[in-house]
């Protein structure tokens, strides 16, 4: 275990740089605009815990509470999906089965324990409104740990794109990101799903997988990076697809080692046993829920596909449509083809490839098992995995205009798409909170351009 001497010193890095220290501040301006808006949104006494973030919560009071991953008791409590008992199916020796992963969980905990001391304390002066384990703090301090972990993802994005493309627009590539796309729903408004900690997990298998990449080959090196990429799989199990990404970058750095062979083989033998190894609580967790170490359901890939998903996907003004939810997605894609075909380094144009490998990776996986407006929730859920990648790309972009004429062009349609986000997601949660309503793009946008909804 690490002492405390070298976390702090570990922190202290994290924040030695003066972007760095906007991010991590932005980061907590984040998290107090998620306690005051839960704050207002929420019913005095009713549930701060919703959705599909009941699966995910639940391990928390069953870990620290009961000490074991047998969820029947937080199932009675929390209620997912309006049942109390087995609502995702029995597993064995009577088990409430959860489909949602450990994981996330696992990252929350810290925020969790802070949370139920001031719970604890709050009890005892007989100001508790949920019962222990489920209270106000416990659920913040969860939800903080979250949108912080996403915030250290956000350092480690600007990390990597300053690294292959210099200072200049990191930071700017990396806010316009978050502030642009679904990134912002996912940490500012229901940070208690995965896909908060997914931006981290992706951040930081893409930065340790760079580093283990170049010369000289470390098998230590790809260790780590294949502890991060098993564990980011256990965050997310379609997370499995993103691992091309740093299969391709080992497979660039083998063939330039050509004919030394050996270091590359004992690369890729560490790296995956790292995958294994990261991978390892959720193979627990799903071994006592489910009797399996590996839970998965590969008879559903792909069924009921149509060819209009390939479309709707990407362009819908439903409850689908990653582009047209957010446009400035399509910067971010030109961005990385541009970072791929012209980047001014080997290394620059190495990520620009893998970023490519891991979008078209979550396109592949959306389509395949699609979900139309089952879960939707602000048109991009499944691609907040993507932050990272679409960062990268709009930081090439913000690159390679930077000697144009047309650079202030490009500046200001980015800066645009930002704010036509927040836009439609002030509006989105203007529709949710005030007239009941999960509206489609259709409406969120007439809603934000003051037309009424049909």
């Amino acid at each position: 275990m690490p002492s405390l001497r070298s976390v702090l010193r570990a922190w202290k890095d994290l924040v030695a740089r003066d972007d760095d220290r906007l991010l991590l501040t932005f980061t907590l301006l984040i998290a107090a605009g998620y306690m005051i808006g839960i704050s207002i949104t929420t019913e005095p006494g009713g549930a701060i815990v919703e959705g599909d973030a009941k699966g995910y919560f639940s391990y928390l009071p069953s870990l620290v509470l009961d000490r074991d991953v047998n969820l029947n008791d937080e199932f009675k409590q929390l209620e997912p999906e309006g049942v109390a008992s087995y609502p995702y199916g029995e597993g064995p020796a009577g088990r409430a089965a959860n489909p949602f992963p450990i994981a996330p969980a696992l990252l929350w905990l810290p925020g969790y324990l802070l949370g139920l001391g001031a719970d604890y304390l709050l009890g005892r002066l007989g100001m508790a409104g949920q019962p222990f384990g489920y209270g106000a703090g416990a659920v913040w301090g969860a939800a903080v740990a979250s949108i912080l972990w996403a915030g250290v993802g956000a350092v480690v994005t600007r990390r990597v794109i300053a690294s292959c493309l210099g200072e200049g627009n990191a930071l700017a590539a990396v806010a316009m990101t978050w502030l642009g796309t679904a990134a912002i729903y996912y940490t500012l408004v229901a940070p208690l799903y995965s896909h908060a900690v997914s931006w981290f997990g992706v951040a930081a298998m893409l930065s340790l997988s760079h580093r283990a990449a170049t010369h000289p080959l470390r098998p230590s090196r790809w260790l780590g990076a294949g502890l991060v990429a098993g564990y980011l799989v256990a965050i997310r199990l379609p997370h499995g697809a993103l691992l091309v990404m740093p299969a391709f970058m080992l497979a660039v750095a083998a063939r330039d080692s050509w004919p030394q062979w050996r270091v590359p083989t004992v690369c890729l033998l560490a790296w995956t046993v790292g995958i294994g190894l990261g991978y390892l609580p959720q193979g627990v967790a799903s071994f006592q829920l489910y009797g399996r170490w590996f839970v998965a359901s590969p008879g559903q890939l792909g069924s009921g596909f149509e060819a209009s998903v390939l479309r709707n996907a990407l362009f819908s003004i439903g409850y689908e449509g990653w582009i047209s939810w957010s446009p400035i997605v399509l910067a971010g894609l030109v961005g990385v083809v541009l970072l791929a075909a012209r980047g001014d380094s080997t290394e620059a144009r190495r990520l620009g490839c893998v970023a490519i490998l891991g979008l078209v990776s979550i396109y592949l996986t959306d389509v395949l098992h699609p979900y139309g407006r089952a879960g939707a929730a602000f048109g991009a859920r499944r691609y907040v995995s993507a932050t990272p990648l679409l960062a990268l790309g709009l930081g090439a972009l913000l690159h390679a205009s930077a000697a144009r004429p047309w650079r202030r062009l490009v500046a200001v349609l980015l800066g645009g798409l930002t704010i036509w986000n927040v836009c439609l997601l002030v509006s989105y949660e203007l529709l949710v909170h005030r007239q009941g309503i999960y509206p489609t793009l259709l409406q969120t946008i007439r809603h934000a351009l003051g037309l009424g909804v049909r």
